[in-house]
């Protein structure tokens, strides 16, 4: 391996870091031996003295405790100290963990009625919760262009509500996620921000939204202290981001948690009519969810009381579930009406996606398979749900069981195949719905907050301490685990090269423009958003829209793309670089490049030639031809 990077450890001052490396590991081993031994009282009485310093001690460890989350976030973001020390996950785990036993260390001496064990799981916790944080603000910066395929392309669908001021006139509203872009219009309202603003603004959301979710359902679980409720709180966040959860969903699970009292009918009815409304305007997927979440949250908090009166039980349920759907359609239908688009291009355009069953399974695309991870981090939620059940044989109703599990069921099959379609499957964003009413009902269960049935005793939870500890050190362990692969070394850029790439597209676009021809921003339409360039907006054929219509077979579409290019409508396209190579399974998105490579790349290259590749960014500069393809 350090060959591969051109270091020759003994030949050089890394020759250090391996001895330094080497002490370490022989240290422990002689600790492991020593705890064998007749000195191992010793050895195991040392921690109780340190935990015993003084208050000049607890100001020294209080510094560490606060430095600790700084230390683990620069080692692992740094652009060199990531790259060639904490790349791997072992070397960050291991990082994690001595981290973790220092700061065990600290909230020991600060906080001595702690035990060892709870100051391992704090310390853990903190450092778990601010490193993902942290990785969260590290994609604000205000380099200019687009760091992944779509990172930007949210901005440009959020500015299109502005688009009398931003465009000078009125444009078809964005169709894909107009939630999302909804909640990142705020920046826009303040005038011409940088590009770092509208990143912040998103990192914010992400935070908070994800933030405040985690502590409505602690407040659902009725956890008591202080500390336990933070702790929980931290839990929840990191299980959220596991997905992760996406921001314009979490609105919807977050108006729900919050404002959903089963004992209260027709308020409840109503929060599942606005989280409807919203979730009509996020994914299709989405709609019946809202309802769904008060469904589980009712079933877990309502007995049924008169077994031979079930159908007056489930029908609160049943009645939601419609009234939800419902909703959310209308609230689709009003949205695409209203947006200006037409009848094209609807959210439906998921229905008639491929659909890749083998994405379930270790692929290129997602190494680990979705199955295997789903499976991951739902063990935990699902061992403390089968055993506490079994502890409380009787406090639910069989119909409560069967509502829940089907509920369960539901969500996890719709999320399945969700993931399976192509475009998507490369994490466990799509199994969001399933992953946010497990985290409710393993809660309830698990904190013992739940409704029994009329008559039945619950039973002391300390009857299972021993077997409720190593669920909680399992449930906390998965999601710090999950969190370790997150992040990876700052992004920075030569800003001399990206000033110079920008001056070109700048100055080619507004010469192609004043000479009354029109430019296409394929990608990168975040710079007419933000007035980096000022040409007139061509709303047509937008990187992210275009992918999902590719995908989706919209063969009026792409025909009318293909018409125009054949017609050299566009006097300048800006685009990122097309290239024809086919790689089918074999590749990472191979599908999605595929019949991107077929109805796009092939295409515009057959009428258009890249005059420019300013920079060398990954962006391309293409003008017509003299001559189209035969």
């Amino acid at each position: 391996m350090a060959n591969s990077f051109g270091i020759q450890i003994i030949h050089s001052r890394w020759v250090y870091l391996f001895i330094l490396i080497s002490i370490a590991v022989g240290a422990d081993f002689a600790l492991f031996g020593i705890s064998w031994t007749r000195w191992q009282i010793n050895l195991l009485g040392w921690p109780e003295v340190v935990a015993g310093l003084d208050k000049w001690g607890r100001i020294v460890a209080g510094f560490v405790l606060i430095a600790l989350p700084f230390i683990i976030s620069i080692a692992i973001l740094h652009p060199y100290f990531g790259k060639y020390y904490f790349f791997g996950f072992y070397s960050r785990l291991a990082l994690l963990w001595c981290l973790a036993l220092t700061g065990m260390f600290c909230l020991r001496i600060i906080w001595k009625d702690l035990s060892w064990l709870a100051s391992l799981g704090i310390s853990v916790m903190i450092l778990a919760v601010l490193f993902r944080m942290t990785v969260i603000f590290s994609s604000v910066n205000d380099y200019p262009f687009a760091h992944t395929w779509s990172e930007v392309s949210r901005y440009y669908g959020a500015s299109l509500f502005f688009g009398q001021r931003l465009y000078g006139g009125e444009f078809p509203l964005p169709l894909l996620h107009p939630a999302w872009d909804l909640l990142l219009t705020p920046p826009f309202m303040f005038g011409n921000l940088p590009l770092w603003a509208h990143r912040l603004w998103q990192a914010l959301l992400q935070v908070g939204l994800t933030s405040a979710l985690g502590l409505a359902v602690v407040k659902c679980f009725g956890v008591n202290g202080r500390l336990n409720v933070w702790y929980t709180a931290g839990w929840a966040f990191l299980y959220l981001l596991q997905g992760p959860i996406l921001i314009q969903l979490l609105v919807c699970a977050l108006i729900v948690v919050v404002g959903a009292r089963p004992v209260r009918f027709w308020r409840t009815t109503l929060i599942v009519l606005a989280a409807s409304v919203w979730a009509g305007l996020c994914r299709i997927n989405w709609f019946p969810v809202p309802a769904l979440i008060a469904s589980g949250i009712y079933l877990l908090e309502i007995p049924v009381m008169n077994p031979k009166r079930w159908l007056t039980y489930i029908w609160k349920p049943f009645f939601w579930f419609g009234l939800g759907t419902l909703a959310a359609v209308a609230s689709n239908v009003f949205y695409r009406r209203w947006s200006g688009n037409g009848n094209g291009g609807t959210f439906t355009s998921s229905l008639t996606s491929d659909l890749l069953w083998y994405r379930l399974l270790p692929n290129p695309t997602y190494p680990h398979g979705v199955l295997l991870d789903l499976l991951l981090v739902s063990i935990p939620m699902i061992l403390i749900i089968v055993l506490v059940l079994r502890q409380e044989r009787g406090a639910f109703h069989p119909i409560r069981l069967a509502g829940i599990l089907g509920i369960l069921l539901v969500l996890c099959a719709g999320g399945v195949v969700v993931s399976a379609k192509i475009g998507g499957g490369a994490d466990l964003h799509n199994m969001d719905a399933f992953l946010i009413l497990l985290m409710l009902v393993g809660g309830y269960i698990f904190f013992g907050h739940f409704t029994p049935e009329a008559g039945i005793s619950r039973r002391a939870p300390l009857e299972f301490s021993f077997v409720r500890s190593l669920l909680l050190i399992l449930a906390v362990t998965v999601p710090v685990l999950a969190t370790l692969p997150q992040g990876i070394p700052l992004f920075t850029w030569d800003q001399s090269r990206v000033d110079s790439a920008l001056a070109v597209i700048k100055d080619r676009a507004e010469t192609v423009s004043a000479q009354g021809g029109e430019v296409l921003f394929i990608s990168q339409r975040q710079l007419l958003a933000l007035k980096m360039v000022d040409v007139p907006l061509v709303p047509e054929y937008e990187q992210d829209f275009l992918m999902e219509m590719v995908m989706s077979h919209n063969r009026i579409y792409l025909d009318q793309f293909q018409a125009d290019l054949r017609a050299q409508r566009f006097a300048m396209i800006v685009a990122d670089n097309q290239n024809i190579h086919y790689y089918g399974k074999t590749g990472v998105f191979g599908e999605e490049n595929d019949l991107w490579v077929q109805e796009v790349s092939i295409p515009m290259l057959c009428y258009y030639y890249p005059v420019s590749q300013p920079g060398d960014l990954g962006i391309a500069l293409f003008v017509p031809r003299e001559e189209g393809c035969k």
